[in-house]
């Protein structure tokens, strides 16, 4: 049995966004400050919002995912999906 992918919404993606870019600013401030530990921390914790970024940018993909058959299919692994009579809606 497959999990659904919970659907994500384009505010959601851009809160994340944004989220990205304030940590980034702040790594920026903590290396100028040269606080060491708190940078460390903070590199952390940015590669892991940007996981999460990655993973909502998927979740939007799925969630807006053309039919099989539309022409306008986005990429080669769509045309194998079409190829081979899969569908995710």
């Amino acid at each position: 049995m497959t999990r659904r992918i919970r659907p994500a919404t384009a505010d959601q993606e851009q809160s994340l966004d944004l989220a990205v870019a304030f940590l980034k600013e702040a790594r920026k401030h903590l290396k100028a400050a040269g606080a060491v530990k708190t940078l460390e921390r903070l590199r952390k914790t940015l590669t892991s919002a940007q996981g999460a970024q990655r993973h909502m940018s998927s979740r939007r993909w799925h969630t807006e995912k053309k039919p099989i058959g539309d022409p306008t299919l986005g990429s080669h692994l769509d045309m194998r999906d079409a190829i081979k009579g899969r569908s995710y809606r």
